[in-house]
């Protein structure tokens, strides 16, 4: 059985809460998914500055996000402002999904 996760264990270090998709689909594979959060995603210290920075968003060539969890918290963060001219989310699909104005 070459390349299967049967009997294998994996090491899930997603943030709590973004990690039981994963752990599932493993666990459906016959793997042993050991959820161990090495992150924690919080809000930032300084609302204020993070707003400013949003509001000139339009100033800026580029914004790169990367993560899905990046990308929509910046999303709420700017629902009612300008758009960078470009944005880029590099990790996968769902980043750029989830940028999207």
């Amino acid at each position: 059985m070459s390349g299967s996760l049967a009997g294998r264990t994996v090491l899930v270090t997603r943030p709590s809460g973004l990690s039981d998709h994963l752990a599932e689909l493993l666990r459906s594979q016959e793997c042993e998914a050991i959820i161990l959060p090495a992150i924690d995603i919080l809000p930032p210290d300084d609302p204020a500055s993070l707003q400013a920075i949003i509001r000139r968003l339009d100033e800026f060539d580029i914004a790169i996000f990367v993560s899905p969890t990046a990308a929509a918290r910046a999303s709420d963060w700017r629902s009612a402002g300008p758009s960078p001219r470009r944005t880029a989310a590099p990790s996968k699909p769902e980043t750029g999904k989830a940028a999207a104005p």
